[in-house]
C-alpha cells in the first residue's frame, strides 16, 4: 500500500509541474520566455508556495526526467538545472527547443541567476 501512495505523490508532482508550466506561469509571476522556459529556482519557489508540503528540487527533477511522455525539458549549465519547460500543451504559442550547442548562450541571454 505504501508503494501506491509514493506513486500517487510522484504523479501529483508531475501534474502540478505541468499545470504551472503550461497554464499558470503568468499568474504565479514566473517570467516565461518565447520558448516556454522559466528559471528553475523561481519555478521551485512557485511550486512549493502552492503545495501543502515542500518538495525537494531533486525529487521534482527526478519526476521531470523520468516522464514517460517526454513532457519536460531542462537547460543545464555546469551540471545545474537553470531553466525548465513543459514541451506541449501551453495556453500560448511557444517556439521550438534549443539546440544543445546553443544552451550556454541561451541561458546567459536569459540572465538566469546562478546561485
Amino acid at each position: 500500500m505504501e508503494q501506491a501512495s509514493v506513486e500517487m505523490d510522484l504523479g501529483s508532482i508531475s501534474t502540478e509541474a505541468c499545470s504551472i508550466l503550461r497554464h499558470r506561469a503568468d499568474s504565479l509571476n514566473l517570467r516565461m520566455d518565447s520558448r516556454g522556459y522559466v528559471d528553475f529556482l523561481a519555478f521551485m519557489a512557485a511550486f512549493n508556495r502552492h503545495k501543502r508540503f515542500v518538495t525537494h528540487p531533486r525529487l521534482v527533477l527526478h519526476v521531470m526526467a523520468n516522464s514517460k511522455t517526454g513532457r519536460f525539458n531542462a537547460l543545464c549549465q555546469g551540471g545545474r538545472v537553470m531553466m525548465v519547460r513543459c514541451n506541449q500543451g501551453h495556453n500560448k504559442r511557444i517556439n521550438s527547443l534549443i539546440e544543445e550547442s546553443d544552451v550556454h548562450s541561451y541561458i546567459e541571454a536569459a540572465a538566469v541567476p546562478v546561485a
